[in-house]
This record gives C-alpha cells, sequence and structure tokens, in this order.
C-alpha cells in the first residue's frame, strides 16, 4: 500500500457507473409527466444529490411535497426497469480492472453515494461491481446526506478504517465537500458532471480525468500496472 491512504471512498453514479445522462434523461420524462418542464442542464445540475433534494429543486417545491413524493416513486420505478436493461454496459472504462487493482494491493473499498441503499445494490448487481465493494453506504442510513461528512464517515466506519487514511473520490461538489467536511482526502473525476474548476473550488486535492488516473493517484509509481 502506497502513502497513508488505507481505503478509498468512492461516489456511485458519474464516478463508478456512466448512469447521468440516464438519470437526466428519467428526471426530464417523470417531470414532463407530472406537468413540469425543466431544462436539461438545470437537471443535470442536481444529479448527485438526493432524489427528494433534486425534485423539490426542480419543481420549486418543499421537500415534503407529495407531488414531489409522487416523482421520486415514478422516477424509481422506471430506473429500476433500464438499470437492469444496461447494466454490463454501466462501468466507466477501466472500472473493473481498477477495482481490482485497489483491491489486490490490499486497499478497503466503498461506496458512499446519494442512492437509497436498495437502489446502490441494484445498480452494483446490474453491473456486475457488487462484490467490489466491502461496504456500500446509502442516503437512507444517515442523518444528513451529502454534502455533509455522515455518509463518508459510516463507509470509513464499516470499513474499520480512521477517516484521515480513506480518500473520497467523485465527480459532483458534494463529493468533495462531503470528503472534506470527513477529514479524509479528496480526488475528483472530470468524466462525470462535476468540471475541473467547481471540483477544485470545492476542496479536491486533484482532479483527473479517467479512471486508470484514479488509481494511478491512489497508487502513485505503479500506473504501467493499471491500464485496462
Amino acid at each position: 500500500m502506497s502513502g497513508s491512504v488505507e481505503a478509498v471512498v468512492f461516489d456511485l453514479d458519474g464516478t463508478v457507473v456512466d448512469t447521468p445522462d440516464l438519470i437526466g434523461r428519467i428526471i426530464g420524462v417523470t417531470a414532463g409527466e407530472l406537468g413540469y418542464s425543466v431544462a436539461p442542464a438545470v437537471v443535470r445540475s442536481t444529479i448527485g444529490t438526493p432524489l427528494v433534494v433534486s425534485f423539490a429543486q426542480l419543481f420549486g417545491l418543499p421537500a415534503d411535497d407529495r407531488r414531489v413524493a409522487a416523482a421520486v416513486a415514478a422516477y424509481r420505478a422506471r430506473f429500476d426497469v433500464q438499470v437492469v436493461e444496461h447494466g454490463s454496459k454501466l462501468p466507466f472504462r477501466g472500472v473493473v480492472d481498477g477495482l481490482a487493482v485497489l483491491r489486490a494491493r490490499g486497499l478497503a473499498l466503498a461506496v458512499a453515494t446519494s442512492r437509497i441503499l436498495a437502489s446502490a445494490r441494484l445498480v452494483l448487481d446490474a453491473s456486475g461491481l457488487a462484490g467490489a465493494f466491502d461496504a456500500v453506504v446509502g442516503y437512507d442510513e444517515v442523518a444528513n446526506g451529502k454534502p455533509a461528512a455522515d455518509t463518508a464517515l459510516l463507509a470509513a466506519r464499516r470499513l474499520g478504517v480512521a477517516p484521515g487514511r480513506c480518500q473520497v473520490v467523485g465527480d459532483a461538489v458534494g463529493d468533495m465537500l462531503m470528503g472534506v467536511r470527513a477529514g479524509m482526502r479528496t480526488l475528483g473525476v472530470s468524466y462525470g458532471v462535476g468540471g475541473v474548476d467547481d471540483l477544485t473550488a470545492a476542496g479536491a486535492r486533484r482532479v483527473v480525468g479517467d479512471f486508470p488516473s484514479v488509481v494511478a493517484d491512489v497508487l502513485p509509481g505503479d500506473s504501467e500496472r493499471h491500464s485496462p
């Protein structure tokens, strides 16, 4: 193991699996069915936050409004079908091999996501990645979701690793803020929803453009081993 990192806490959507476009389309369709017209760019800006927060923001409604609850339920029903259909194609290039390299080097791996746990497990099962992670933490398991530290801290506890020995990897501003607030190292990825400038401003120590570069950052000096 290199340096002080003993565990890596990954965001899921836009970091490990290529779902942001699918998420955006389903949010847009769901909103339209309920009579709301939302611009794709606005929808994309909400990806990475819990669904109830996303729909409340898009609709301009309180999070406990029944229309928000209806949107969340309709979205989940549609997403569950489509994620199973697309499952094997979801992992980003280099993810399968990269996770195997990290595990082989003795790092503990976790997912910390804004999805509810059942949805996160569905995505991981469908994409063939369930066995790659030692722990999965969903939004419904913590008092405060991203950008609060709770999700990352629970992941660290389940891994049995001190927060200061963990590195958060994510594509969204909320991921970086979560990592900083949890006292963890942070690494942004620019192939998801967040841009380099926004991720850096939110606390990313570094931003990389593909998953092999994530592995190289966690295990510097071994990049020649990480090409898929």
